[in-house]
């Protein structure tokens, strides 16, 4: 219940926009997010592909943290056994993209959309009983709306799912693209 009414209280925030904007690097927050998130990986035979260059966008560290988390714990809930989720940041035409790929199972393309709003789950025979209380990703839409970036999901090949979230980069803040500040998370990420 405590785990709910935080949730709610992000979507809240999120829905009311930013006060403030600063300079947040995805590629950092991400590998902060996956080293957390590893051990729960390891545990449930799930493996994490990372690919993280620099990505800078304008926004709130605190939401954004929550925006990787979400697409993260997403990702991990709803997979399969020997399951992969791959996590990739970096700059697309002057964009901080941050893409969330996980296997799963087959996800309706005519859903997605659905899944997106709040309380909104798949039936359990698609997903099973994952305890999910289908706020995740609509904080996660909320969260992006918040910062002026566009999110895209489709189904992925063979099933799962494939978020990715596209932010506005600061030009003052913009290293220009190939350059990375943030090495891979340190966590034995499978190949």
């Amino acid at each position: 219940q405590e785990h709910l009414i935080e949730a709610l209280l992000t979507l809240a925030r999120s829905q009311r926009g930013l006060d403030h904007r600063e300079p947040v690097d995805l590629a950092e927050v991400t590998s902060r997010v996956l080293v957390a998130r590893y051990p729960q990986a390891q545990a449930r035979g799930l493996g994490i592909d990372a690919t993280l260059a620099a990505a800078l966008a304008a926004g709130d560290p605190g939401l954004a943290e929550r925006l990787v988390a979400n697409l993260t714990d997403n990702a991990l809930r709803y997979n399969v056994p020997g399951g992969r989720v791959e996590v990739t940041t970096g700059i697309r035409d002057g964009h901080a993209v941050l893409r969330v790929a996980n296997t799963g199972p087959p996800v309706p393309a005519g859903q997605i959309q659905r899944l997106l709003q709040p309380f909104q789950r798949l039936s359990p025979d698609r997903t099973g009983e994952h305890g999910g209380s289908g706020l995740g990703l609509s904080i996660v839409a909320a969260i992006a709306k918040a910062h002026g970036a566009a999110i895209s999901a489709r189904p992925g090949q063979g099933g799962g799912l494939t978020i990715e979230v596209t932010f506005a980069a600061p030009a003052a803040c913009h290293d220009g693209p190939g350059r990375s500040s943030v090495p891979a998370p340190q966590v034995p990420l499978h190949r």
